[in-house]
C-alpha cells in the first residue's frame, strides 16, 4: 500500500503534476472486459481511490484470441 500511494501523476518532464491523471488500462478481449466491469464497479465504492485514478476499459468485446 505505501508504493501504491507513492503513485502520482508527471508532466512531461517527469515533475509531480497535481492536474494529472494517472491511467488503469485494461487490454483483452471479452473475458478481461467482463472481470474489470466488475473492477469498476468496487473502485467507484472505493473511497481511498487515488482521485487521480482513471480506469480504462480497452477491451474488445465480442472478440476472441486466435493463434
Amino acid at each position: 500500500m505505501k508504493i501504491a500511494k507513492s503513485v502520482a501523476p508527471l508532466d512531461k518532464d517527469g515533475q509531480k503534476a497535481k492536474d494529472g491523471k494517472i491511467v488503469l488500462l485494461c487490454i483483452g478481449f471479452s473475458n478481461p472486459t467482463m472481470e474489470f466491469q466488475t473492477f469498476l464497479k468496487r473502485a467507484a465504492e472505493d473511497k481511498d481511490l487515488n482521485p487521480s485514478l482513471v480506469p480504462v476499459d480497452g477491451c474488445q468485446t465480442g472478440k476472441e484470441w486466435r493463434l
